[in-house]
């Protein structure tokens, strides 16, 4: 694709220049410059990009908007802008609502609260431009530890020009049924009832409207009539953090955007309160008041453990293992149950047999995005996400043996590629899938089919009963080319298009022995739903697919945490395990699991039940 900069400067576009796909415009990389290309240039677009041009405004270095006009080849039609390339290995907003998340990067309350204290500069001076951000949300911000860049500019609303959408769980309700694409409709309250609830969300990891309510389902008729997450009768997800990490005066603050429909600016000195408030616990190394006489936190989770059962009617539960830190990652190799966490500054390594005893080694300092891939007998580490460096070494009873280094290619945008199964290690070496065996300490590798550079995700099957299956997409513009390798060789896998205007905003991955499933979470016109595809391994053939408002099947808010079993879905959910035969769309909750599992778990088969993984713990959980 050849474009035209500023309107003098040729350029040509390659596929591999690709660094993301939106809803409404493909993001390219070129030299030291982001370039943003609409998939449907309007002329409304146009106007509204010349219009902001021309205004010469400056906002705060952290506000990454439009440079120059781009043009068609020819000189004749404006299809997009240029901007600053922001860093690598940026994170969306939503993120901080994540307790995997928080706890592997070290991203506490604190650091939280200074983050949402960064930005009110960055938002006093766009209000004070003549601008509102509109569609402010989990995804159009981006953080690294200590900063926060705001994109999506082209979007923001100013003079007669809209901003055209805005993201449900984020909306003022008071802007509900609008169409925001009419005429402005957006005020800088607007933007800061979207500021308190991207902060309430970031500090207890819950909606301001979450929470499952016996008679109001939907978080949006909640939002309408202010019932809150932390009314009386909603059950609070489990998920979350105690209301009590909150001061008084801020749970009053929420209390009035959310309970009572106050807007304004959200009050500053109530943060930097909080903030000066904050201790950290001792025990946890979570901050909370020091008004508290103890830390909610561990005050929550030892009630908690309190009340787990051993068994109820119908099922047994037993403890794995447990550490006084984080999980990072679980893998089941044969019989044998690998876990690493993170405890202290340290990365250490669980393993347990079936029926064995549970041991542990110390293996090495921890770093902040880390990544890990586990073969039998062997360790594979990506230090940091985002480079290719990959360390392989040898786990042993003494401890561990560092082997040999290799490498594998980053996505554009920034994650680090490559999958184990479980005798293989899978990477990407010039374009070429490689699957590797380790032998001798020396990795022994065999081409697998081309891909193509820097626009390649895949994973493999982790516990095939035969011959191993590769299933990923190449991506190629704006499209998402699925592929499959099995033992009869490559296939494309005709997974239904998004739709114009939808973006893809997470996936996920789940074999059985003869097909999988393929669970993709999209965003369109603000509204978020659910992708599910089952694909036949044999014939490499979609034989299912389903599109769901995911406000109306919560059982995928976790996409991550499902086992999948031909045709039957087991989801983790707050109120138990449930039972999902995605063909006849009927759902069976197994109400006796629900003491045990939780809505963030993951599960995995074990022997005659199933492995709940937890965020400091692995339980063995049988029922009948």
């Amino acid at each position: 694709m050849e474009v035209l900069i500023a309107g003098k400067k040729l350029i040509r576009l390659e596929k591999s220049h690709v660094i993301d796909v939106g809803g409404e415009a493909t993001l390219f990389r070129k030299d030291n410059l982001a370039i943003k290309i609409y998939l449907q240039p309007t002329l409304s677009r146009a106007r509204k990009l010349k219009d902001f041009l021309s205004r010469n405004i400056r906002f705060p270095g952290h506000v990454v908007s439009p440079m120059d006009l781009v043009f068609d080849s020819g000189g004749q039609k404006i299809i997009g802008f240029t901007m600053r390339l922001l860093p690598a290995n940026l994170e969306p907003l939503v993120s901080l609502s994540s307790k995997k998340f928080r706890a592997q990067s070290d991203f506490s309350a604190k650091k939280v609260l200074e983050l949402f204290l960064s930005m009110y500069p960055t938002i006093a001076a766009i209000h004070q431009n003549g601008f509102v951000i509109g569609d402010l949300n989990g995804f159009n911000e981006l953080f690294s530890k200590k900063e926060v860049w705001f994109i999506d500019v082209d979007s923001y609303q100013f003079g007669p020009y809209p901003c055209p959408v805005g993201t449900e769980a984020y909306l003022d309700p008071n802007l509900y049924g609008l169409d925001l694409s009419k005429k402005p409709s957006f005020g800088p309250e607007n933007d800061w009832y979207s500021f308190a609830v991207l902060l309430f969300y970031s500090l207890l990891l819950v909606h301001p409207y979450g929470g499952m309510h016996p008679r109001v389902k939907l978080l949006t008729q909640r939002a309408r009539q202010r019932i809150t997450v932390l009314d009386q009768g909603v059950i609070y997800p489990k998920i979350g953090f105690s209301p009590e990490i909150l001061t008084d005066q801020l749970g009053q603050v929420f209390w009035q955007y959310f309970k009572k429909g106050w807007r304004g600016v959200f009050p500053k000195n109530e943060l930097e309160s909080y903030l000066d408030s904050l201790m950290e616990c001792p025990a946890c190394h979570s901050f909370f008041p020091h008004l508290r006489n103890n830390c909610p936190l561990c005050t929550a989770k030892n009630l908690m453990i309190i009340k787990l059962a051993t068994s109820v009617s119908g099922c047994q539960v037993e403890k794995v293992m447990e550490t006084p830190g984080q999980l990072l990652c679980c893998r089941l190799i044969g019989s044998t149950l690998y876990c690493l966490a993170k405890e202290q500054d340290e990365v250490v390594l669980y393993t347990k047999p079936r029926g064995g005893q549970l041991r542990k080694i110390n293996l090495f300092a921890a770093q902040s995005n880390m990544s890990f891939g586990l073969i039998d007998d062997h360790l594979i580490v990506s230090p940091d996400s985002g480079a290719e460096e990959l360390l392989v070494f040898s786990l042993s009873s003494s401890g561990l043996k560092p082997l040999f280094k290799t490498s594998t290619e980053v996505m554009a945008g920034g994650k680090t590629v490559f999958a184990c199964s479980e005798r293989y290690l899978y990477r990407i070496v010039s374009g070429m899938l490689m699957k590797g065996e380790i032998k001798n300490g020396e990795l022994v590798e065999r081409p697998v089919t081309s891909v193509l550079p820097e626009q390649t995700w895949f994973t493999v099957s982790p516990n095939p009963i035969s011959e191993e299956t590769v299933f990923g997409f190449l991506r190629v513009f704006s499209q998402y080319e699925w592929f499959m390798v099995n033992q009869k060789g490559r296939f494309e896998v005709l997974v239904e298009p998004l739709a114009k205007g939808e973006r893809l905003i997470d996936f996920s991955v789940k074999f059985s022995d003869n097909s999988l499933v393929l669970l993709r979470k999209t965003r369109k016109g603000g509204i978020d739903y659910v992708r599910v595809e089952q694909v036949e391994i044999a014939s490499a053939k979609v034989v299912y697919a389903n599109k769901l408002k995911l406000s109306e099947a919560p059982v995928y808010e976790n996409i991550c945490g499902q086992v999948y079993a031909s045709g039957l879905i087991l989801h983790p959910t707050d109120s138990g395990i449930v039972k999902e035969k995605i063909a006849e769309r009927s759902q069976t909750t197994f109400s006796e699991t629900e003491k045990f599992v939780d809505q963030d778990d993951e599960l995995v088969r074990y022997g005659r039940g199933l492995l709940v993984i937890k965020p400091d713990r692995v339980l063995y959980l049988t029922t009948g």
